[in-house]
């Protein structure tokens, strides 16, 4: 994995090196269209508790599984 951090292999060469050695990655959730909706309704909510807060919500992780 620093391997391909640094850019000296590609993603794809790090996947093959890690089957290799019998370790399995966890695949992205693959969310139907209502389940991502109610997802994204539930991260909105989320989103307005924050900044009631005043705190940065986490954008980056909900964005991956939204799309």
């Amino acid at each position: 994995m620093k391997q391909m951090k640094s850019g000296s292999i590609t993603k794809e060469q790090a996947e093959e090196k890690l089957k290799e050695m019998g370790v399995e990655m966890p695949k992205e959730p693959q969310l139907d269209e209502e389940t991502k909706e109610k997802v994204k309704q539930i991260v909105e909510e989320a989103e307005k508790e924050f900044e009631n807060l005043g705190i940065e919500f986490p954008k980056a992780f909900y964005k991956r599984i939204l799309e």
